[in-house]
């Protein structure tokens, strides 16, 4: 009795050492990031910030993200600081999340704290955007964490159809995932029925309850338009390149629908009926498009240029199919097949709530495009279940101490530091256009300010008008703005005449060029003090 709880202390120690380490090594990692990363003004991310500490975020665009922004919000109020405490947040919650499944699935530490690490300092963990999918992640896997915490059936299978109904409110093509769960939990109900191992009626009555009033409360995720407007920009970006268009994805794709599938079209079924061959010609160049999965690979954090990145691709495919080799080569030497440890029975659970978190987001990948952020919420599951098979019935013993020390060592010393600034550099162009605008007397003005970030880290103005940025208002707007903020290369020709010659219409440059870009009239141009 006392071995076992001197050998179950000496378990608990090593796994609270190696989450210490896992959060150093993370502190390293995210040092330098709120003078180096780059703040972009015009991503998702953006509005999922806005729409957060607003609580303006409808049920098929995240609101539980939008949730987890407005309670970190509470803590830092400022837009800027919450940016990077969110980055740095979701960093490093599926980092923890993911050695915790791992060892509550009989991984031994050093090879759970191992693929951790080689998580936390991954390109898709750390340069992916939007952080979206991050959160989602950390629920999934901690619902997962169900399957070894709670030892009844149908406790735990309503323990994750719950926790993939969370998560659908962070990443919508997931509520496919709990639909399919809700089968796993009847079939496991049913079971226990006959067996008479009935779960408890409050316990189902609670959960048959938290789901049923966060549907009433948010409204299903996917009824609203976001799934479709995703996919027709997507599709558009596959039209461009089979036609050699010059038209924009993001604000053409109306009329690239209705050219590529007609009128009447609002539901990708309605567009597969319209055009079936047109739809999985898209899903095959988005097949194509999974070359992008080696991002998964810690090489290459960051990418400089595209020939550096295409460059780090091919290399990362060479160290996966290398890898691959050594596996199967292992396989071949301990006379294992895959098969047997694919379908061990050990892991029918697993496998079973593994397929149904991963193929239908899969299928939702092909079917709109395989973005890095789609794809965290396929490889990361995926990957666990191949570390669980793959070093099951190894032995459980707790690494000796020198050999802990050793790892943990080399691993932190290899963590990279990509934003660490030595050139006293300490402010990217974004972060010195938002400092700039601090500085401005906000109250006297009216800024001018594109539609898809109107609002966001711009600090209060007199009064703020949004325009579309491929619009026709801007001129008409131009005459009531004190303040005019370009946010990209426009194929506007009224707007790019602008920013060549802002004198003309009686505005300065602040700054040198870059995106965005900030103008003011003249006649307020002593108001900033450039910092």
């Amino acid at each position: 009795m006392h071995t076992s709880q001197s050998m179950r202390g000496k378990k608990l120690f090593i796994d609270a050492a190696i989450i210490c380490f896992l959060i150093m090594a993370w502190f390293k990692l995210c040092m330098g990031i709120e003078s180096s990363l780059e703040v972009d003004t015009a991503a998702d991310e953006t509005l999922y910030l806005y729409s957060g500490i607003t609580q303006t975020t409808p049920a098929d665009y995240g609101p539980l993200y939008g949730l987890w922004y407005w309670l970190l919000w509470w803590t830092t109020p400022d837009r800027i600081d919450l940016y990077y405490l969110n980055w740095r947040m979701t960093t490093l919650l599926p980092v923890l999340a993911f050695y915790l499944i791992c060892r509550l699935n009989r991984v031994t530490p050093l090879v759970s704290a191992v693929a951790a690490w080689l998580l936390l300092i991954s390109s898709i963990n750390v340069s992916t955007w939007p952080r979206v999918s991050h959160l989602a992640l950390f629920i999934v896997l901690l619902s997962l964490s169900a399957i070894s915490l709670l030892r009844s059936r149908s406790r735990s299978s309503l323990a994750i159809a719950t926790g993939l109904l969370a998560a659908s409110y962070v990443r919508p093509e997931l509520f496919l995932s709990y639909v399919a769960g809700l089968g796993v939990v009847l079939i496991d109900l049913i079971r226990d029925y006959r067996q008479k191992q009935l779960l408890p009626w409050l316990t189902m009555i609670i959960t048959g309850f938290v789901q049923l009033a966060l549907l009433i409360w948010q409204g299903v995720p996917m009824t609203g338009e976001r799934s479709f407007v995703a996919f027709s920009q997507h599709f558009a970006t596959s039209w461009i390149t089979w036609n050699n268009s010059q038209l924009d994805p993001w604000n053409d794709f109306p009329y690239i629908m209705q050219t590529a599938f007609g009128d009447d079209v609002d539901t990708v079924w309605e567009a597969f009926l319209a055009n079936p061959m047109l739809i999985l010609r898209h899903m095959v160049q988005n097949v194509i498009r999974l070359y992008g999965i080696a991002t998964l690979l810690p090489v290459g954090v960051v990418h400089y240029s595209a020939t550096a990145d295409r460059i780090d691709k091919l290399f990362l495919w060479v160290v996966l199919f290398t890898a691959l080799g050594v596996f199967l080569m292992t396989l071949h030497l301990i006379r294992r097949s895959i098969s047997e440890l694919l379908f061990r029975k050990e892991h029918n659970r697993l496998r079973v709530w593994i397929i149904i978190c991963t193929l239908l987001v899969f299928i939702s990948i092909i079917s709109i495009y395989p973005r890095p952020h789609y794809l965290l919420l396929l490889i990361l599951p995926l990957l666990f279940f191949v570390i669980v098979v793959y070093t099951a019935n190894q032995p459980l013993t707790p690494p000796r101490l020198p050999e802990l020390v050793l790892t943990v060592s080399l691993m932190f010393l290899l963590t990279p530091m990509p934003w660490w600034s030595t050139n006293n550099q300490w402010q990217t162009p974004a972060l010195r256009f938002l400092n700039t605008l601090n500085s401005v007397q906000q109250a006297q003005l009216t800024v001018l300010v594109p539609l898809d970030i109107a609002g966001l880290y711009i600090p209060t103005f007199k009064k703020i008008i949004a325009y579309h940025e491929n619009g026709n208002e801007f001129m008409d707007l131009l005459d009531e703005a004190d303040i005019v903020i370009i946010g990209s290369v426009s194929s506007s020709e009224t707007i790019r005449r602008f920013t060549s010659y802002p004198q003309q219409y009686g505005f300065e440059p602040i700054l040198e060029p870059y995106i965005p870009s900030l103008f003011i009239r003249s006649e307020h141009r002593q108001l900033f003090s450039t910092k």
